[in-house]
């Protein structure tokens, strides 16, 4: 059975929508005091019945940060679909922020070595796949101004510059897990682009553009369907299996031994994948979305003095009514950055076709319309 962490959230609850697809039951760790509104919620964008795919959930009671509850929720885990993480743009989280990330994922990695060391428990060799989601911000750093450059898996990280907490915190991540040795694949998305959890993240931006939006800044980054995001995890977990199932009452769930490993495909296991399926500066990707809104392009360009006011402005909102901020001065100086980003490593891989960006933003502004009349 797989377990899947963050299952609450936006891109956990996609992905678990994804895996009930292919297996009767998933597992999915959260914590004592989690709602599962959300999840309910993005299960009832793709389906009339979401009660049917909630009955089928296993759920195991945990935090990232307990270590017990970690390895108790693992008892019957042979993958782990890591999608668990704090997200935060604001510099006054940025200590405790890299400090959680980070040690969430060592505690998980642990309780997934401890798991194959107990061999009474499980067969000789066997090994537990690990799929953990990074971001496109824990890769290199290309020169901020030139659309023709692509970061990809391989470029470096510019020493001399400041990186978010986010990003250091994903960063930091991935050197733990290569550290640990573990059956792991990184998976690397832009902006992931999806309905649900409305009030936060990426999904904001389309809670902006429905309100109105009259300016824009100089750069550009890349972005993702979720969909892509957890029909990509779907398509590796099946490669990664096609050796050794075994059949359960209710099921098919792969078993990864130590003899199938020797075929695995070296293109996938112990390597990391950029998932951007469009890079747009940002004046594009808000025109397509204020478009689809039947809303005003937004038409003033707002440079490093403008964007310095915005943020400013915001956080201050955000204070007084409660929510979380989508621009600080870390997303208002990354939005003066060209980040554009290269998925020709994971289009190779499995030979993958991601879906165009306009029909990622039909769909999603279709289920914000949809949430807007509830």
């Amino acid at each position: 059975m797989f377990l899947i962490t963050g299952s609450t959230g936006l891109l956990g609850g996609h992905v678990l929508y994804a895996l009930l697809q292919k297996h009767e039951r998933v597992a999915a760790l959260k914590r004592p005091s989690a709602k599962t509104d959300t999840l309910r919620e993005i299960f009832s964008y793709y389906t009339n019945d979401p009660d049917q795919l909630m009955e089928r959930i296993d759920w195991r009671t945990g935090d990232m940060l307990d270590k017990e509850s970690l390895v108790q929720a693992m008892e019957g885990i042979s993958g782990v679909i890591n999608c668990a993480a704090i997200v935060s743009f604001n510099p006054r989280d940025r200590k405790n922020l890299i400090a959680n990330n980070v040690e969430g994922t060592r505690n998980l990695a642990e309780a997934i070595r401890r798991q194959e060391d107990e061999k009474t428990l499980r067969r000789e060799g066997e090994k537990t796949l690990l799929i953990h989601v990074s971001s496109t911000s824990a890769l290199g750093d290309g020169s901020g101004d030139d659309p023709k450059s692509l970061i990809d898996e391989d470029t470096p990280r510019d020493p001399n510059r400041r990186h978010t907490g986010y990003s250091v915190s994903k960063y930091e991540s991935e050197q733990v897990l290569r550290e640990m040795g573990l059956n792991v694949v990184i998976l690397n998305p832009g902006i992931i682009l999806g309905p649900g959890q409305w009030e936060k993240g990426s999904s904001q931006l389309f809670i902006k553009a429905w309100q109105g939006l009259k300016y824009y800044p100089y750069g550009g980054t890349g972005y993702v369907d979720v969909r892509n995001v957890a029909g990509i995890i779907t398509e590796i977990i099946n490669q990664l299996s096609v050796v050794g199932y075994h059949e359960t009452q209710s099921s098919a769930l792969p078993v990864f031994s130590s003899s199938s490993l020797t075929v695995l495909p070296s293109t996938l296991l112990e390597e990391r994948f950029c998932l951007v399926g469009a890079n747009l500066r940002y004046r594009e990707f808000f025109n397509l979305v204020t478009d689809e809104f039947g809303k005003p392009n937004p038409h003033i360009y707002a440079g490093k003095f403008l964007s310095g006011l915005a943020w400013r402005a915001d956080a201050l909102r955000a204070r007084i009514t409660g929510r979380y901020p989508l621009l600080t001065r870390e997303t208002a100086e990354a939005a003066q950055r060209i980040s554009f980003y290269s998925a020709d490593k994971i289009r190779k891989a499995l030979d993958y076709r991601f879906r165009p960006v306009e029909e990622t933003i039909e769909w999603v502004a279709a289920c914000y319309r949809r949430f807007v009349e509830l």
